[in-house]
């Protein structure tokens, strides 16, 4: 949860992999439904998206998080959130069945 004055609302995750292998999309499901399960509004992406747009999208969805695959590369999507003045938003490496 985070706080935006007086209300409190749910985190915003973007979950997202720059991979399009049916299993790297499969894991980063499962983290989608997990984190929607314990109480997170998920921006699901899928697969075959790139740094820039994973950027973007956290920025227009105001996400406090990007959750991507481990094959992703991390550096390029912290560059891409920092170019975009996202330098808050979280970026988290989901390793499969974690």
């Amino acid at each position: 949860m985070r706080e935006t004055g007086s209300v409190t609302s749910p985190r915003r995750v973007v979950i997202g992999t720059a991979a399009s292998a049916d299993d790297a999309v499969e894991a980063l499901a499962r983290a989608a439904r997990r984190s929607r399960d314990a109480g997170a509004e998920v921006i699901w992406l899928g697969g075959g998206v790139d740094a820039p747009t994973m950027a973007a999208v956290a920025v227009a969805e105001d996400a406090d998080e990007v959750a991507i695959d481990p094959s992703d590369d991390v550096a390029a999507l912290r560059s891409a959130l920092d170019a975009a003045g996202a330098r808050e938003v979280l970026v988290e490496a989901v390793e499969p069945g974690s």
